[in-house]
């Protein structure tokens, strides 16, 4: 029983005991002021969301402020934030709910949304969600809460779905090798010019002017800091020379064509070793040719349609397929076969030498530039409808549209163009009447500057859709006729063709999801990325219609949206990031303002910012003499932190990767930053997914509102920067008591670390750390050969995640928890770990350490613990025999 000792005596006495001993040592008044204070907190919150966020509880949280010599949390942190940035009051927020009253209120504010049936395209459809993978997958901890696969033994469940999803994209554009996700369609375009250009070192790039809008946008946003001529390319009279690294082009294109040409145009541009880009549907790729098959070298596009709501533009997985020989310099996380220390097959992340956490500022991939979790359930919807499936929903969309255009030609209505897929351009006959009927019917479709308007329909485009659709252009009578198109063979992995029933497709999803460590198995210290609790109350509207099935360029009288500019005392916010690294800028862009991120040097680089790395003194904090040496030197140039940047008239950027440890005690703009981020998945806990999907809204302040980013459809803040995304947005006592504890656990855990004999780097002048700590795993390596990787794996067997390897300082462990005799140097748990159950069972045994030290190492593993489903794998291995898609199922490494 949990009590608290009598001072001078053994027994314990229960707590309930003690405090009706001090209830009834109290007077009257106070007696009546207690009882009065219980029942109106009961009455009035009785289900606290904070007390269920937050791990510790107040015995807990007192017995550790002990340990460290402090009396109260407050004295704590006071110690810890510095007075000069410390926020003397409150946040001025509302009161807080309890998860009920939050979810009511989530409700009255998704009712302001008006869902008209809405037909826009422009690479955002709406689609039926299957509900076993909603249920299974997006409604799943085991799915939702995982980090990034870098321990991949831990893992091989999500990189077995990755890799469905790269065979998948792989098969549909007829290339070489996919990547597993990028951020969106437009980012994919941008990415896909940036290695064109890099392939042929050629600066001119030529784009289809029938591109989606946003698309344009963000290829001139990137091109400009980095020196690439943008010009339209003509169609119909291409200017081919050997000046152009790359040519882009929608398939089928921003009003619904699909070029008849288009092979005569790649062939010509192959001459002249220009790169060819398809932008392309994969559900459209179901019944027309590839982009492999046409000659093009390089294939991007959304996969949102394969079972992703709209989700107001997103989370949605993008993707990059390419030729072999790109395969090497391209974006993104791409997974790969390799073998374990058995010789099994295992799954892992290939060519991680392109990501930044190893090349820096000279990568060719951010370690952030995915959307792991869309990409699993695009991955699923494959897998469960199968190569028929798909096609027969694609042709269903095309018989549809097809009918469309044949009624309004029948009514002498102009459709623009006769060779489509889903989408059509046609010219009402009174705009004004065509208006005023779309408000009748509530129906949001696609104007054109010249008269015309576009539909785009969709999974979910009903015969009655059909029949209101064409009385908006004044046809009433209505019959039905279409015919079938031709399919060519495609998903032919038996994955694709195995899990078509319900039972089938949950077995196979709760069979990866069980080879995979999750925030519902184990704690995951990450100092790199704050790994959360997601809330089942937090995650549940996600999936209601009024908020996940709205269209980005759905008129805004038909949408609500709040700021958030209380947390960081900013005067302007843009919502258009995907994720915190993409919040890049040009100089010229922003005359006025240079912005770098210091923990994101390939963020920096896409700036054509020249990276300058400032010192660190002894305890991890700035030196200020180096930094004043350094801005007085690039005084035109430099962004980094605060006052002497300033004084330079440069521009502060703070990254908001660490805001976890400010929310509540210190508020950026208070202390001179100029415009910062929030991670949302860091700070907000939204899901990380297994690597995406993130959400990273800017705030700045007011002198750097007209340079917010502008957009080519939704009016923005500002305009002065061209889109970054190819869609416009993606209790103050509570969050400041979530923000002291993440700090209290980390010096808690930092200070046990630091007396059991570990090394603990970067702490501040009272010897304290913020909410992550770094471990110095050096001497391990110096003394025993066991480095940090040896670490990671053996912690596995007890069960764990292990911490962030190797970031940002070589040879350590940067831990973040959020809430809660000699051996042989090669032959030890250590450098044979992770063990595996195979290895455990086997008859074969010839290891100096017992089967029960290997995966047993503490008495609570017994009870529950993730067993790693392969052994150690080897990377090296992988990496020079790449294979990226689903390899043969009876064939081995």
């Amino acid at each position: 029983m949990r009590g608290l000792r009598e001072e001078g005596k053994n027994h314990v006495l229960p707590v309930r005991f003690i405090f009706w001993q001090r209830y009834a040592q109290s007077d009257q008044a106070n007696v009546c002021a207690l009882n009065a204070n219980l029942i109106s907190r009961r009455f009035l919150n009785y289900d606290c969301f904070a007390d269920r966020h937050i791990g510790p509880t107040e015995m807990e949280k007192q017995q550790m402020l002990f340990y460290l010599g402090f009396k109260d949390i407050e004295t704590f942190t006071n110690t810890i934030v510095p007075e000069s940035i410390r926020l003397k009051r409150d946040l001025d927020l509302p009161e807080p709910l309890d998860e009920w009253r939050m979810l009511t209120e989530l409700r009255t504010i998704a009712a302001k949304n008006k869902q008209y049936r809405t037909f826009i395209g422009m690479g955002y459809y709406d689609c039926i969600v299957p509900g076993v993978i909603t249920r299974n997958i997006l409604q799943n901890a085991g799915w939702t809460t995982p980090y990034t696969p870098y321990q991949p033994e831990i893992a091989q469940g999500r990189l077995e779905s990755l890799i469905n999803f790269q065979t998948m994209i792989t098969d549909l554009t007829g290339l070489d090798v996919a990547n597993a996700s990028l951020l969106d369609e437009s980012t994919a375009c941008a990415e896909a010019m940036c290695l064109a250009v890099r392939a042929t070192k050629r600066n001119v790039f030529l784009y289809d002017e029938q591109l989606h809008p946003q698309n344009i946008a963000l290829l001139k946003t990137r091109a400009d800091p980095l020196d690439i001529e943008v010009n339209p390319l003509d169609i119909n009279s291409p200017n081919l020379t050997d000046q152009v690294a790359g040519i882009i082009i929608q398939y089928p294109n921003t009003e619904g064509l699909i070029y008849e040409n288009i092979e005569k145009l790649i062939a010509s541009a192959n001459k002249h070793g220009i790169q060819t880009i398809l932008v392309c549907d994969p559900l459209a790729l179901t019944l027309v040719r590839s982009p492999g098959d046409l000659g093009a070298q390089i294939a991007v596009g959304s996969a949102q349609r394969f079972g992703l709501p709209l989700f107001y533009g997103g989370p949605h997985p993008a993707f990059m397929a390419v030729h072999s020989k790109l395969a090497r310099s391209m974006p993104g996380r791409i997974v790969g076969v390799s073998k374990d220390s058995s010789g099994n097959r295992a799954y892992r992340l290939a060519l991680q030498t392109r990501e930044q956490h190893i090349r820096r500022d000279k990568a060719t991939s951010n370690i952030c530039t995915a959307q792991a979790l869309p990409a699993n359930i695009a991955a699923m919807y494959a897998v469960y409808h199968g190569p028929h499936r798909l096609a027969d929903i694609a042709r269903t969309i095309h018989k549809s549209v097809s009918y469309l255009a044949h009624k309004l030609k029948d009514y002498d209505i102009q459709v623009a163009h006769d060779v489509f897929f889903d989408t059509i351009k046609a010219k009402p006959k009174n705009m004004t009447d065509f208006r005023v009927r779309c408000e009748e019917k509530q129906i949001n479709v696609r104007y054109f500057e010249d008269g015309y308007v576009g539909i785009s329909l969709d999974e979910c485009t009903l015969a009655s859709d059909v029949k209101d659709l064409l009385h908006l252009f004044g046809v009433n009578k209505v019959e039905d006729d279409i015919e079938k198109s031709i399919m060519e063979a495609f998903l032919l992995h038996p994955v694709f063709n195995s899990y078509h029933s319900e039972s089938q497709l949950m077995r196979y999803i709760k069979r990866l999801e069980n080879k995979d460590l999750s925030l519902a198995n184990s704690m995951i210290p990450l100092g790199s990325c704050t790994m959360k609790l997601n809330a089942s109350a937090e995650l549940a509207p996600i999936t209601w219609p009024k908020f996940s099935n709205v269209h980005p360029f759905a008129p805004q009288d038909q949408t609500r949206a709040k700021q958030w500019c209380q947390w960081r005392i900013c005067w302007s916010a843009s919502h258009q990031r995907l994720l915190g690294v993409h919040w890049t800028r040009s100089k010229k862009d922003l005359p006025d303002s240079h912005f770098s991120s210091r923990n994101q040097p390939a963020s920096a680089h896409l700036a054509n910012f020249t990276v300058c790395t400032v010192e660190s003194d002894k305890h991890g904090n700035i030196n200020y003499k180096d930094l004043a040496a350094k801005a007085e030197k690039y005084k035109d140039d430099i962004v980094d932190v605060c006052n002497k940047i300033h004084e330079h008239g440069g521009q502060v950027y703070l990254d908001g990767a660490n805001f976890n440890a400010q929310v509540g005690l210190c508020r950026p703009g208070d202390y001179g930053s100029d415009v910062s981020h929030l991670n949302l998945h860091k700070t907000f806990c939204i899901p990380h997914g297994g690597g995406g999907p993130g959400a990273g809204p800017i705030g700045v302040k007011s002198h750097l509102a007209p340079f917010l980013p502008g957009h080519p459809i939704v009016p923005q803040n500002g305009s002065a920067v061209g889109a970054v995304s190819g869609s416009p947005w993606g209790s103050s006592v509570g969050l400041k008591a979530a923000t002291r504890m993440s700090i209290l656990n980390a010096n808690y855990m930092s200070r046990r670390l630091e007396e059991g004999g570990y090394r603990v780097v970067y702490k501040g002048e009272q010897g304290l750390n913020a909410h992550e700590f770094i471990i110095d795993c050096k001497p391990f390596k110096k003394s025993a050969g066991v480095d940090v990787v040896d670490i990671a794996k053996r912690l596995m067997d007890y069960g764990f995640h292990a911490p962030t390897m190797a970031w940002p300082v070589h040879d350590c462990l940067m831990i973040e928890p959020t809430e809660k005799r000699v051996f042989d140097k090669q032959i030890n748990p250590l450098k044979l770990a992770p063990h595996t159950l195979p290895v455990l069972m086997s008859s074969h045994w010839n290891r100096p350490y017992s089967r029960e030290l290997a995966g047993f190492p503490k008495p609570w593993c017994t009870d529950h613990k993730v067993w790693p489903s392969v052994g150690r794998i080897d990377d090296q291995f992988g990496d020079r025999n790449l294979v990226c898609n689903c390899p043969p199922v009876i064939s081995d490494v």
